[in-house]
């Protein structure tokens, strides 16, 4: 005898594409002011602040790939990746698809030897583990310092998508938003855009 599906509901997985799209909105343009104020003012001091809110933000688009991760950006499974690859994903990097199974894997083991973000921290910090004490500040300050640029290599390598086309995507959209930043004089945006994906 076959036990029922189970069904989670509940507002924690209700689909609003509109809000997904409208906070994606929001993350973007604060980085995007950020960096326009950057290349606008060439202020030390105001690039520094820059990269802790770009990194802010940044991270908060990491959240809505988790949620897209999880179909949860729109019910059409075609274009809830096709948003996410295309405005979350691509631009750092990585693949929705390739996310989506690494994180997965989390989910199945969470905590456990097996549980891959558990992994990902051990290899640059071998004493780091759960819970997080609040005294030890030194992966934070590795982090900001540099460290964390691992990160853009781990989602690149340690994310491969199930089909290698998936992969063209996040090869194709750094090289060609580099490009054209590049070609109109603004190597800072690049910089800071990328250095607060790797360090704040």
């Amino acid at each position: 005898m076959h036990s029922p599906e189970l069904k989670i509901t509940g507002p924690l997985v209700a689909v609003h594409t509109g809000r997904w799209l409208g906070w994606c909105s929001f993350d973007w343009g604060i980085i995007l002011l950020c960096l326009w104020g950057a290349e606008y003012t060439r202020d030390w001091v105001f690039c520094l602040a820059a990269l802790f809110v770009i990194g802010n933000r940044l991270h908060a688009l990491g959240i809505l790939a988790h949620d897209a991760a999880h179909y949860l950006s729109c019910r059409n499974r075609f274009l809830n990746d096709l948003l996410s690859n295309h405005l979350v994903t691509w631009p750092v990097g990585w693949t929705v698809e390739g996310y989506r199974i690494w994180h997965l894997k989390h989910h199945r083991h969470t905590g456990t030897g097996q549980d891959p973000e558990i992994e990902m921290k051990r290899e640059t910090e071998p004493g780091w583990d759960l819970p997080l004490s609040g005294k030890n500040l030194r992966p934070l300050l590795l982090d900001i310092l540099g460290r964390g640029i691992l990160g853009l290599l781990a989602g690149f390598v340690g994310f491969p998508p199930a089909k290698k086309w998936q992969q063209i995507g996040p090869i194709l959209y750094p090289v060609l938003l580099c490009s054209l930043l590049i070609d109109a004089g603004h190597s800072l945006a690049i910089i800071l855009f990328y250095g607060s994906f790797g360090t704040t």
